[in-house]
């Protein structure tokens, strides 16, 4: 399981989990913000837990939480990109809803993250747009780039296309996209860099179609860090 962490009361936590079969889970850990607690110290985001807990009611307890694998380390810019996925989860998941292939996706783009340079900038946005083509399909908000919503037909290679978040693409000869982009995209082959910078294009494009408005603070804050570099 993986945390999202914040202070409950005066000595606990309040843990936002985000586990295979269950789904995302509000947990207390009680007492664990004191000079004695063992389990302070695991309680942190990003990190894989076993953990057991009771309560009937949505808030559970937390009764023990021990290492499920080796610890993940982001530090940096990558920091940032996990926060980034967390808030992402937060927001397109409800809780008690399980997702296993969202949750192996999240897994795997945190263990592919920890791995990462902060310079190896190509590797890092790969992950991420896998991340959200993932998440984006498993909870009914998926992009057809394969078929011209206006025709039906079959996108063409060689042809550019327009897009419109929540209607899909059309063709026209004044799109940004080529046709070879966005049937690399549906492949999920980031390999290429245009196809990355196209790829974060048409989700943040989707994405802030279902956020109506609403501001992603960790995308804000990644925004203010590079404007200071």
């Amino acid at each position: 399981m993986f945390y999202i962490v914040k202070k409950y009361r005066e000595t606990g936590l309040l843990l936002d989990c985000f586990s295979r079969d269950y789904g995302r889970l509000p947990i207390v850990a009680n007492g664990v913000r004191t000079a004695k607690s063992k389990t302070a110290a695991l309680l942190q985001p990003f990190q894989p837990l076993s953990i057991s807990y009771l309560g009937r009611g949505e808030l559970k307890t937390l009764v023990s939480a021990d290492w499920a694998m080796s610890a993940l380390s982001l530090t940096g810019k990558v920091l940032y990109c996990g926060f980034y996925i967390n808030e992402l989860t937060t927001i397109f998941l409800h809780q008690y809803d399980p997702h296993p292939d969202v949750f192996t996706a999240y897994c795997q783009c945190l263990s592919a993250l920890s791995q990462m340079s902060c310079d190896d900038i190509l590797a890092i946005e790969s992950a991420l747009r896998r991340y959200e083509w993932i998440l984006l399909h498993n909870v009914g908000f998926g992009l057809t780039l394969d078929y011209d919503a206006a025709t039906g037909q079959p996108v063409s290679s060689q042809q550019y296309y327009r897009f419109i978040a929540g209607q899909g693409v059309f063709e026209d000869s004044h799109g940004h996209y080529l046709g070879h982009t966005l049937l690399q995209i549906m492949a999920s082959d980031f390999a290429q860099r245009d196809t990355l910078l196209a790829a974060k294009q048409l989700f943040r494009a989707a994405i802030d179609e279902q956020l109506q408005g609403r501001r992603l603070n960790s995308r804000h804050v990644m925004n203010q860090i590079i404007k200071t570099l």
